[in-house]
Protein backbone atom coordinates (compact mmCIF):
# COMPACT_ATOMS: atom_id res chain seq x y z
CA UNK A 1 0.00 0.00 0.00
CA UNK A 2 1.47 3.36 -0.98
CA UNK A 3 2.08 6.04 1.63
CA UNK A 4 -0.56 8.75 1.75
CA UNK A 5 0.52 12.29 2.64
CA UNK A 6 -0.93 14.04 5.66
CA UNK A 7 -3.36 16.85 4.98
CA UNK A 8 -3.71 19.74 7.41
CA UNK A 9 -7.08 21.49 7.40
CA UNK A 10 -8.33 24.69 8.98
CA UNK A 11 -11.95 25.78 9.36
CA UNK A 12 -13.53 29.19 9.09
CA UNK A 13 -17.02 29.83 10.43
CA UNK A 14 -19.00 32.26 8.24
CA UNK A 15 -22.72 32.90 8.57
CA UNK A 16 -23.16 29.80 10.74
CA UNK A 17 -21.73 27.59 7.96
CA UNK A 18 -18.45 25.75 8.57
CA UNK A 19 -16.22 25.76 5.48
CA UNK A 20 -12.73 24.55 4.82
CA UNK A 21 -10.59 27.45 3.68
CA UNK A 22 -7.21 25.87 3.42
CA UNK A 23 -5.44 22.55 3.04
CA UNK A 24 -2.07 21.05 2.31
CA UNK A 25 -0.81 18.15 0.21
CA UNK A 26 2.63 17.05 -0.78
CA UNK A 27 2.14 15.53 -4.23
CA UNK A 28 -0.48 14.77 -6.85
CA UNK A 29 -0.69 11.22 -5.56
CA UNK A 30 -2.60 12.36 -2.48
CA UNK A 31 -5.88 10.64 -1.80
CA UNK A 32 -7.05 13.27 0.70
CA UNK A 33 -9.44 16.06 -0.30
CA UNK A 34 -8.62 19.74 0.12
CA UNK A 35 -12.25 20.34 1.10
CA UNK A 36 -14.71 18.57 3.37
CA UNK A 37 -16.95 15.83 2.04
CA UNK A 38 -20.02 18.07 2.28
CA UNK A 39 -18.76 20.28 -0.54
CA UNK A 40 -18.65 17.48 -3.12
CA UNK A 41 -22.34 16.75 -3.66
CA UNK A 42 -24.05 17.66 -6.92
CA UNK A 43 -26.63 16.22 -9.25
CA UNK A 44 -25.57 14.62 -12.51
CA UNK A 45 -27.40 17.08 -14.74
CA UNK A 46 -28.31 20.07 -12.56
CA UNK A 47 -30.58 22.80 -13.83
CA UNK A 48 -28.87 25.42 -11.71
CA UNK A 49 -25.34 25.88 -10.44
CA UNK A 50 -24.37 26.12 -6.81
CA UNK A 51 -24.22 29.74 -5.60
CA UNK A 52 -21.01 31.14 -4.10
CA UNK A 53 -20.98 30.39 -0.38
CA UNK A 54 -18.83 33.41 0.38
CA UNK A 55 -16.69 35.74 -1.64
CA UNK A 56 -14.22 35.74 1.25
CA UNK A 57 -13.47 32.01 1.05
CA UNK A 58 -11.42 30.47 -1.75
CA UNK A 59 -13.44 28.27 -4.11
CA UNK A 60 -13.69 24.65 -2.96
CA UNK A 61 -12.14 23.30 -6.17
CA UNK A 62 -9.12 25.62 -6.24
CA UNK A 63 -8.26 25.76 -2.52
CA UNK A 64 -5.40 23.86 -0.93
CA UNK A 65 -2.04 23.03 -2.47
CA UNK A 66 -2.84 20.03 -4.68
CA UNK A 67 -1.34 21.23 -7.98
CA UNK A 68 -3.10 21.61 -11.31
CA UNK A 69 -1.74 20.37 -14.64
CA UNK A 70 -2.60 21.60 -18.13
CA UNK A 71 -1.21 18.61 -20.06
CA UNK A 72 -0.08 15.01 -19.66
CA UNK A 73 -0.57 13.01 -16.47
CA UNK A 74 -2.57 14.94 -13.91
CA UNK A 75 -2.34 12.47 -10.99
CA UNK A 76 -1.77 8.86 -10.02
CA UNK A 77 -4.20 8.02 -7.26
CA UNK A 78 -5.59 5.32 -5.03
CA UNK A 79 -4.30 2.32 -3.15
CA UNK A 80 -2.62 -0.80 -4.56
CA UNK A 81 -5.96 -2.53 -4.00
CA UNK A 82 -9.44 -1.24 -3.24
CA UNK A 83 -12.94 -2.59 -2.81
CA UNK A 84 -14.52 -0.47 -5.56
CA UNK A 85 -15.95 -2.57 -8.41
CA UNK A 86 -18.75 -0.46 -9.93
CA UNK A 87 -19.40 3.09 -11.10
CA UNK A 88 -22.53 4.42 -9.44
CA UNK A 89 -22.69 7.96 -10.83
CA UNK A 90 -20.74 10.73 -12.52
CA UNK A 91 -21.73 14.09 -11.02
CA UNK A 92 -20.91 17.71 -11.74
CA UNK A 93 -21.06 21.01 -9.86
CA UNK A 94 -20.09 24.59 -10.62
CA UNK A 95 -18.22 26.74 -8.11
CA UNK A 96 -16.78 30.27 -8.39
CA UNK A 97 -14.00 30.11 -10.97
CA UNK A 98 -13.95 26.30 -11.26
CA UNK A 99 -15.99 23.15 -11.80
CA UNK A 100 -15.93 19.76 -10.11
CA UNK A 101 -16.66 16.28 -11.49
CA UNK A 102 -17.16 13.43 -9.01
CA UNK A 103 -17.18 9.69 -9.77
CA UNK A 104 -19.03 7.64 -7.11
CA UNK A 105 -17.99 4.00 -6.68
CA UNK A 106 -19.69 0.91 -5.28
CA UNK A 107 -18.63 -2.55 -4.15
CA UNK A 108 -19.65 -5.69 -6.02
CA UNK A 109 -22.64 -5.92 -3.67
CA UNK A 110 -23.74 -2.37 -4.58
CA UNK A 111 -22.75 -0.90 -1.21
CA UNK A 112 -20.71 2.31 -1.11
CA UNK A 113 -17.06 1.39 -1.62
CA UNK A 114 -14.49 2.33 1.00
CA UNK A 115 -11.30 2.67 -1.05
CA UNK A 116 -10.27 3.28 -4.64
CA UNK A 117 -7.70 1.09 -6.36
CA UNK A 118 -4.91 2.46 -8.54
CA UNK A 119 -6.25 5.18 -10.84
CA UNK A 120 -4.64 7.51 -13.37
CA UNK A 121 -6.00 10.86 -14.49
CA UNK A 122 -4.53 12.39 -17.67
CA UNK A 123 -5.26 15.06 -20.24
CA UNK A 124 -5.31 13.43 -23.68
CA UNK A 125 -3.17 15.61 -25.94
CA UNK A 126 -5.10 17.67 -28.44
CA UNK A 127 -8.50 16.08 -27.75
CA UNK A 128 -10.10 18.24 -25.08
CA UNK A 129 -10.58 15.11 -22.94
CA UNK A 130 -9.61 14.48 -19.32
CA UNK A 131 -9.46 10.68 -19.01
CA UNK A 132 -9.84 8.87 -15.69
CA UNK A 133 -8.44 5.34 -16.14
CA UNK A 134 -10.09 3.24 -13.44
CA UNK A 135 -8.72 0.20 -11.58
CA UNK A 136 -9.17 -3.16 -13.31
CA UNK A 137 -11.45 -4.23 -10.47
CA UNK A 138 -13.98 -1.56 -11.47
CA UNK A 139 -15.58 -3.55 -14.27
CA UNK A 140 -19.28 -2.57 -14.10
CA UNK A 141 -21.13 0.70 -14.43
CA UNK A 142 -24.61 1.94 -13.72
CA UNK A 143 -24.20 4.95 -16.01
CA UNK A 144 -22.99 5.30 -19.60
CA UNK A 145 -22.80 9.08 -20.07
CA UNK A 146 -23.77 12.43 -18.55
CA UNK A 147 -24.47 15.83 -20.07
CA UNK A 148 -23.25 18.78 -18.00
CA UNK A 149 -24.14 22.47 -18.05
CA UNK A 150 -20.65 23.74 -17.43
CA UNK A 151 -18.58 26.37 -19.14
CA UNK A 152 -15.59 24.02 -18.76
CA UNK A 153 -17.00 20.47 -18.46
CA UNK A 154 -19.48 19.64 -21.23
CA UNK A 155 -20.16 15.91 -20.90
CA UNK A 156 -18.72 12.61 -19.70
CA UNK A 157 -18.64 9.14 -21.26
CA UNK A 158 -17.98 5.84 -19.50
CA UNK A 159 -15.82 3.91 -21.98
CA UNK A 160 -14.82 0.26 -22.00
CA UNK A 161 -11.37 0.28 -23.54
CA UNK A 162 -9.84 -2.38 -25.77
CA UNK A 163 -8.24 -4.12 -22.76
CA UNK A 164 -11.74 -4.33 -21.14
CA UNK A 165 -10.90 -1.81 -18.42
CA UNK A 166 -13.19 1.17 -17.82
CA UNK A 167 -12.38 4.85 -18.19
CA UNK A 168 -14.38 8.02 -17.72
CA UNK A 169 -13.73 10.61 -20.43
CA UNK A 170 -14.64 14.14 -19.38
CA UNK A 171 -15.02 16.32 -22.49
CA UNK A 172 -14.11 19.92 -21.78
CA UNK A 173 -14.84 23.14 -23.66
CA UNK A 174 -12.48 23.62 -26.59
CA UNK A 175 -12.51 27.41 -26.54
CA UNK A 176 -11.04 27.79 -23.04
CA UNK A 177 -7.62 26.43 -22.01
CA UNK A 178 -8.35 24.12 -19.05
CA UNK A 179 -6.16 22.80 -16.25
CA UNK A 180 -7.09 19.89 -13.99
CA UNK A 181 -6.22 18.26 -10.69
CA UNK A 182 -7.54 15.11 -9.03
CA UNK A 183 -7.73 13.33 -5.69
CA UNK A 184 -9.70 10.53 -4.04
CA UNK A 185 -12.00 10.39 -1.04
CA UNK A 186 -12.35 7.27 1.11
CA UNK A 187 -15.46 5.82 2.79
CA UNK A 188 -17.39 6.34 0.61
CA UNK A 189 -14.91 6.01 -2.22
CA UNK A 190 -14.98 8.81 -4.76
CA UNK A 191 -12.70 10.23 -7.42
CA UNK A 192 -12.77 14.02 -7.66
CA UNK A 193 -11.58 16.00 -10.70
CA UNK A 194 -11.34 19.78 -10.43
CA UNK A 195 -11.26 21.91 -13.59
CA UNK A 196 -10.26 25.55 -13.84
CA UNK A 197 -9.22 27.94 -16.62
CA UNK A 198 -5.50 27.65 -17.28
CA UNK A 199 -3.72 30.73 -15.97
CA UNK A 200 -0.72 29.76 -18.10
CA UNK A 201 -2.85 29.80 -21.25
CA UNK A 202 -2.63 26.07 -21.91
CA UNK A 203 -3.33 24.38 -25.20
CA UNK A 204 -6.75 24.91 -26.75
CA UNK A 205 -8.31 22.28 -28.99
CA UNK A 206 -8.79 23.46 -32.57
CA UNK A 207 -11.07 20.56 -33.53
CA UNK A 208 -12.94 18.68 -30.78
CA UNK A 209 -14.01 15.01 -30.99
CA UNK A 210 -17.05 14.54 -33.22
CA UNK A 211 -20.02 13.43 -31.11
CA UNK A 212 -23.10 11.70 -32.50
CA UNK A 213 -26.02 9.98 -30.81
CA UNK A 214 -24.39 6.56 -31.16
CA UNK A 215 -20.70 7.23 -31.89
CA UNK A 216 -17.86 9.50 -30.77
CA UNK A 217 -14.98 9.86 -33.26
CA UNK A 218 -11.58 10.83 -31.90
CA UNK A 219 -9.83 10.43 -35.27
CA UNK A 220 -9.85 11.42 -38.03
CA UNK A 221 -11.05 14.98 -37.53
CA UNK A 222 -11.79 17.58 -40.15
CA UNK A 223 -8.61 18.58 -41.97
CA UNK A 224 -5.79 16.92 -43.84
CA UNK A 225 -5.15 13.18 -43.48
CA UNK A 226 -3.08 10.53 -45.24
CA UNK A 227 -3.69 6.88 -46.08
CA UNK A 228 -4.16 4.61 -44.31
CA UNK A 229 -6.88 6.55 -42.51
CA UNK A 230 -7.10 5.28 -38.94
CA UNK A 231 -10.56 5.69 -37.42
CA UNK A 232 -10.78 5.57 -33.60
CA UNK A 233 -13.38 6.41 -31.01
CA UNK A 234 -16.16 4.77 -29.02
CA UNK A 235 -19.71 3.78 -29.86
CA UNK A 236 -23.01 2.40 -28.60
CA UNK A 237 -24.16 0.79 -31.82
CA UNK A 238 -26.44 -2.26 -32.02
CA UNK A 239 -24.57 -5.38 -30.89
CA UNK A 240 -21.37 -3.25 -30.92
CA UNK A 241 -21.07 -3.39 -34.71
CA UNK A 242 -19.23 -0.34 -36.05
CA UNK A 243 -18.60 0.34 -39.72
CA UNK A 244 -16.53 2.94 -41.54
CA UNK A 245 -17.11 4.02 -45.14
CA UNK A 246 -14.90 6.08 -47.42
CA UNK A 247 -16.85 8.15 -49.95
CA UNK A 248 -15.87 10.49 -52.74
CA UNK A 249 -18.55 12.74 -54.27
CA UNK A 250 -21.12 10.49 -52.60
CA UNK A 251 -19.75 7.31 -54.20
CA UNK A 252 -18.67 4.44 -51.96
CA UNK A 253 -14.92 3.81 -52.30
CA UNK A 254 -14.26 1.41 -49.42
CA UNK A 255 -15.99 -0.04 -46.37
CA UNK A 256 -14.79 -1.90 -43.31
CA UNK A 257 -16.26 -2.89 -39.95
CA UNK A 258 -15.30 -4.03 -36.47
CA UNK A 259 -16.80 -4.86 -33.08
CA UNK A 260 -16.53 -2.30 -30.29
CA UNK A 261 -15.58 -3.29 -26.73
CA UNK A 262 -19.11 -2.72 -25.36
CA UNK A 263 -22.54 -1.40 -26.24
CA UNK A 264 -24.89 -2.36 -23.42
CA UNK A 265 -23.40 -0.97 -20.19
CA UNK A 266 -20.84 1.51 -21.50
CA UNK A 267 -19.53 3.04 -24.69
CA UNK A 268 -17.19 0.62 -26.43
CA UNK A 269 -13.83 1.64 -27.84
CA UNK A 270 -13.09 0.73 -31.47
CA UNK A 271 -10.36 1.14 -34.07
CA UNK A 272 -10.68 0.79 -37.86
CA UNK A 273 -8.44 1.40 -40.86
CA UNK A 274 -9.25 2.53 -44.40
CA UNK A 275 -6.13 1.53 -46.34
CA UNK A 276 -6.40 3.65 -49.48
CA UNK A 277 -8.47 5.65 -51.90
CA UNK A 278 -8.50 8.79 -54.04
CA UNK A 279 -6.75 12.03 -53.19
CA UNK A 280 -8.57 15.30 -52.73
CA UNK A 281 -11.71 15.86 -50.66
CA UNK A 282 -13.29 12.66 -49.32
CA UNK A 283 -15.78 11.84 -46.59
CA UNK A 284 -15.51 9.24 -43.83
CA UNK A 285 -18.76 7.89 -42.39
CA UNK A 286 -18.58 6.12 -39.01
CA UNK A 287 -21.54 4.40 -37.37
CA UNK A 288 -24.06 1.73 -38.35
CA UNK A 289 -26.96 0.97 -40.67
CA UNK A 290 -30.30 1.24 -38.91
CA UNK A 291 -31.75 -2.21 -38.29
CA UNK A 292 -35.27 -1.00 -39.14
CA UNK A 293 -34.82 0.71 -42.49
CA UNK A 294 -31.13 0.36 -43.34
CA UNK A 295 -30.46 4.09 -43.19
CA UNK A 296 -27.01 5.13 -41.96
CA UNK A 297 -26.79 6.30 -38.33
CA UNK A 298 -23.59 7.94 -37.26
CA UNK A 299 -21.34 10.86 -38.15
CA UNK A 300 -19.56 11.97 -41.33
CA UNK A 301 -16.18 13.70 -41.37
CA UNK A 302 -14.97 15.68 -44.38
CA UNK A 303 -11.21 15.35 -44.83
CA UNK A 304 -8.60 16.23 -47.44
CA UNK A 305 -6.10 13.67 -48.73
CA UNK A 306 -3.07 15.38 -50.34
Amino acid sequence: MRTRPTVALCAVVLAAVTLQACGDAETTTTTSPPTPESTIGATTVPTTTEPPVSTLVESVCTSGTIPFADRGTVARLGEATGDAEQIAAVRWASHPGCERVVIDLLTAGAAPASTVGETTVAILEGTGIVRVSLPRAVSNTGIADSLFEGELAKRAFVVRLADRSLAVDVHVATSVPVRARAFTVDAPARIVIDLAPSAAGGTTVATPPIVGSNVVVLAPLTGEVAYPIVVTGYARTFEANVLARLLSDGDLIDETFTTASDWLDAWGAFSLELPGGPSGPVSVFVGEDDAADGSPRGVSIDVMVP
